[in-house]
């Protein structure tokens, strides 16, 4: 299998080693999610590692801004008043 991204054209006998390849050409940003460390990271793997280091310290996460998520909106239930079904021939 090759990389068709742009010029790269390296080839590969798995794909998860290709799939892995393709992931380190995209410029990825992970920020670490510990108080006072802005580092970023291209990889999770790498990220993991590093919040292992903040566990075994036992530093506070950042805390988080993301909202609360949204209410979902549930259709109401069909009775059997309201579905016939029909026999198909």
């Amino acid at each position: 299998m090759k990389c068709s991204w742009n010029t790269c054209g390296r080839r590969f006998a798995d794909v998860d080693v290709l799939a892995k390849h393709v992931d380190a050409h995209y410029v990825k940003t992970i920020l670490c999610a510990y108080e006072n460390c802005y580092e970023a990271f291209k990889s999770t793997e790498k990220l993991v590692k590093h919040h292992r280091l903040h566990e075994k310290k036992g530093d506070k996460l950042k805390r988080s801004f993301m909202p609360s998520p949204p209410t979902l909106v549930v259709p109401p239930s069909l009775d059997s008043t309201t579905y016939h079904p029909h026999p198909h021939f």
